[in-house]
């Protein structure tokens, strides 16, 4: 398994070629990964290309190019980019582009930077605004570039970066896949899904298999694997909390006081967390004050004001 996990990681340690420098640096890279990567950034190396008329793979085009075709690149270019301002990682552009998001919203603009910042975030946003990617871009940037850290400093194993609770089956599955979207094909095994109704037999193999960088899953299924001892979170350093205020339901009560007792247990910087929620009332952040103390209240910066009080001051928690 751990010859497996190694083979999978290698390609992350060529992370740093970004853009053009990867197209220039990857016949350079003994294990071939960058190559492979290059066939699925081959756009981004061209929106990052200063020559005029440039096309997908290489090849340059004559000199009277479409003006048009010029216009709409030089304006990807700076759509791209606008992401990349608020820190995100370009591996994940690709597979935005995929999507056809090309800007941030209101929501991922605000809360963007504040979740890289590293502490504690509250995000409220209405649904349909954007706020899953609002929290998965920065919290897998910063899970990407923690893992190239650990790993090219010798770590022959790097545990989990990144636990994303949510309420439901659904929820937690709608989330993978977007998370699994942002990723290159052959990098889609870094994100595991772990709920209930699923084979948790199956669970357990692909955990210690491909041993993810981040899991996704529903309070009972994560609160089952830690306890027996096949998901270790004593070093995970993140942990997103998607609806939060239905995680506060009295059902889950002791599988999230479970998981919040295990994640980041062993760290010497306390962990990072991220509350996520359409209504993030002053009750809700009260009560989720033992999971999230002192967080930084972000909403959408189009907002004229929040729909909700502000987060309640350190010592209310």
């Amino acid at each position: 398994a751990a010859a497996n996990y190694a083979a999978g990681m290698f390609p992350l340690r060529c992370a740093e070629l970004r853009g053009s420098a990867l197209a220039s640096s990857a016949d350079g890279c003994a294990c071939g990964c960058c190559s492979r990567r290059r066939r699925h950034r081959r756009h981004l190396t061209v929106y990052t290309a200063a020559t005029t008329g440039e096309v997908d793979g290489g090849d340059v085009a004559d000199g009277g190019a479409d003006a048009e075709s010029a216009e709409a690149d030089s304006a990807v270019l700076k759509e791209e980019n606008e992401f990349q301002a608020l820190g995100v990682d370009p591996l994940f552009l690709p597979g935005l582009d995929k999507i056809g998001i090309h800007t941030p919203s209101d929501i991922q603009a605000a809360a963007v930077p504040a979740v890289l910042s590293g502490g504690n975030v509250a995000i409220q946003s209405y649904t349909g605004s954007g706020k899953t990617l609002a929290f998965l871009l920065p919290a897998m940037s910063s899970m990407i570039a923690r893992a190239e850290r650990l790993y090219n400093g010798g770590a022959k194993e790097v545990p989990l970066q990144l636990l994303v609770v949510a309420p439901s089956q659904e929820l937690a599955m709608q989330i993978v896949r977007v998370a699994q979207g942002l990723l290159p094909d052959q990098h889609r095994g870094l994100v595991q899904q772990c709920i209930g109704g699923a084979n948790p037999r199956y669970q357990e193999q692909r955990l210690l298999e491909n041993k993810p960088l981040m899991v996704v899953g529903t309070p009972g299924r994560i609160a089952e694997l830690v306890r027996g001892a096949v998901l270790r979170l004593h070093e995970c350093p993140m942990l997103v909390l998607d609806e939060a205020d239905q995680l506060l339901a009295p059902a889950f009560s002791e599988d999230m006081a479970h998981i919040n007792s295990h994640c980041g247990k062993r760290l010497r910087e306390p962990r990072q967390t991220v509350l996520v929620s359409a209504t993030l009332s002053e009750s809700v952040l009260l009560r989720s004050a033992r999971w999230c103390p002192s967080p930084r209240y972000v909403t959408p910066a189009s907002s004229a004001a929040p729909s909700v009080p502000p987060p309640p001051p350190a010592h209310a928690a």
